[in-house]
């Protein structure tokens, strides 16, 4: 099916301590660019996602308390409930990156 380029900006606070949580519009972010095949699920996805151990233990904790932004789309959607209901990795509860419409690339925006 082929290959997925998914760019990520992570809100620096997120991904180290050296930084305080965001105050206002104050964000700070790190970006990073990842190869996935396009049938990869959301699951996947987020395992490459690297966050701080105090913001998370596993998938489910990592996803609680975060706001997904797809910055593909022109205005930007919010996915966070998307991901949220599909981390299965197969099955009626997971999503393809293909199938949400990130082939040949998407731009995810991670906030606290």
């Amino acid at each position: 099916m082929g290959s997925v380029t998914i760019h990520l900006l992570v809100e620096k606070s997120l991904k180290t301590d050296d930084v305080p949580l965001p105050e206002d519009d104050d964000f700070h972010f790190e970006s990073t660019s990842h190869i996935l095949l396009a049938d990869s699920s959301l699951v996947e996805l987020m395992d490459v996602v690297e966050l701080k151990p105090t913001v998370c233990n596993n998938n489910k904790d990592k996803l609680q308390n975060l706001t997904i932004l797809d910055l593909s789309y022109n205005p930007v959607k919010n996915i966070s409930s998307i991901v949220r209901m599909n981390m299965e990795l197969s099955g009626p509860r997971s999503k393809t990156l293909h199938s949400m419409n990130w082939y040949p690339s998407g731009k995810l925006c991670i906030l606290p």
